[in-house]
């Protein structure tokens, strides 16, 4: 009876092959209860199967997302990166500007010298010339 059962269950629809006493022997027809107890780990086993199957594709899901959270750590520190360039480049920009407004200022104030000089050097060269013109048309007046 145990040879019936496990030859039914393991292999449903081929002939027995595991050694037998010398004598000959058939096997009955399978008991209802045997037949609905392989039917019920069949359907088990395809159970475990899908189940296999499905753990494989989330297995293969988790891996295409852990690839995704890696590639896109890399973007984010990438502008992370930019944004601390960025604000570097902006820092040295204000610094310039404000060389360059104290730069304008002093020559501004040169600028504003160099006129006084040259506007008291254009009047007394124009004095000088007024005095020298007078000087000269002077004598000849008298």
């Amino acid at each position: 009876m145990l040879c019936i059962a496990v030859c039914y269950m393991v292999l449903p629809k081929t002939p027995c092959t595991h050694p037998h006493p010398p004598t000959t022997h058939t096997h009955p027809p399978p008991h209802p209860q045997i037949a609905e107890f392989s039917a019920a780990v069949q359907e088990r086993h395809e159970g475990m199967q899908k189940l296999y199957k499905d753990l494989l594709e989330l297995h293969q899901m988790m891996l295409d997302f852990s690839v995704l959270v890696y590639e896109q750590g890399k973007m984010i520190d990438s502008i992370a990166d930019q944004v601390s360039s960025t604000a570097e480049y902006i820092r040295r920009g204000t610094d310039q500007l404000l060389r360059a407004k104290a730069h304008k200022k002093t020559a501004n104030k040169f600028k504003s010298a160099a006129m006084m000089t040259v506007g008291g050097v254009a009047a007394a060269g124009a004095a000088l010339i007024g005095l020298t013109v007078a000087g000269l048309a002077a004598p000849l007046a008298v």
